[in-house]
């Protein structure tokens, strides 16, 4: 019985972690692409977005990793995982809901309704 609650909330733990990878890859690939590939105007078009006079935004995550990947190359590696049937698209289940995320959160407990 003890090892059964240990591989469940291993199993519970590894849900959440998984849950928020994705958000975080998002994040980190938008600081990268502010700090390497925005110009000036995009900044500025940001910072008018905040004050509701620009419709500026960062990039999707494909394409923050597009810009990226000719500066660090291994950025690919990344972005060709996340693609259709890569082994990197149960981040994109985990996080917008899916078979993953349910399953998931079931583990944890929490309930839909």
């Amino acid at each position: 019985m003890l090892q059964h609650h240990q591989v469940d909330r291993h199993r519970k733990e590894l849900s959440s972690a998984a849950t928020l990878l994705r958000p975080l890859l998002e994040a980190g690939a938008n600081a990268w692409w502010l700090m390497y590939c925005a110009d000036t105007d995009r900044v500025r078009g940001l910072k008018m977005a905040l004050g509701g006079e620009s419709t500026a935004d960062t990039p999707q995550l494909e394409d923050a990793l597009k810009a990226l990947t000719p500066i660090f190359p291994e950025t690919c590696v990344i972005l060709n995982g996340l693609r259709n049937k890569g082994p990197a698209t149960w981040l994109h289940k985990f996080t917008h809901g899916g078979g993953c995320s349910s399953i998931g959160a079931q583990m944890l407990g929490w309930r839909t309704s």
